[in-house]
């Protein structure tokens, strides 16, 4: 199986749905009332797991459509900005309280994913290319 080299996923308009599609979820998930979160499992021994699996997802989607690292950056800044607009919305409509917890999993999750990128970039890339 041949993966794709980082500037065909620039130009991926799959990749770009799935990264829409994930964060789409994410903001959806987040925003259900307690009760449907109980239901779906998303609270409790998994919470912290969702939340690693989505935000570190979607972080490589948007490292993997961004041609640049100053771009890189501004995504996963963005990334984190929306996480924690997504946490005080969730206290502002539930008063379930700020999930401080819950920012710093969002936030770690994010930008522990530019290593990996970091690293399947430099093992995809073609040799001397680099």
């Amino acid at each position: 199986m041949s993966s794709l080299p980082p500037a065909l996923l620039c130009k991926n308009r799959v990749v770009r749905y799935l990264g829409a599609g994930l964060l789409s979820l994410l903001v959806v998930a987040s925003l259900l009332p307690l009760r449907f979160k109980v239901l779906l499992h998303t609270e409790g021994t998994w919470h912290d797991t969702f939340h690693v699996i989505l935000f570190s997802g979607i972080s490589l989607v948007l490292l993997a459509t961004a041609r640049e690292n100053r771009k890189r950056f501004f995504r996963l800044a963005l990334l984190v900005f929306a996480g924690l607009l997504i946490e005080f919305l969730e206290d502002f409509l539930y008063h379930s309280g700020m999930e401080w917890h819950d920012v710093l999993v969002n936030t770690v999750a994010a930008v522990a994913a530019w290593p990996f990128f970091l690293t399947w970039q430099r093992l995809t890339s073609a040799p001397g290319s680099a």
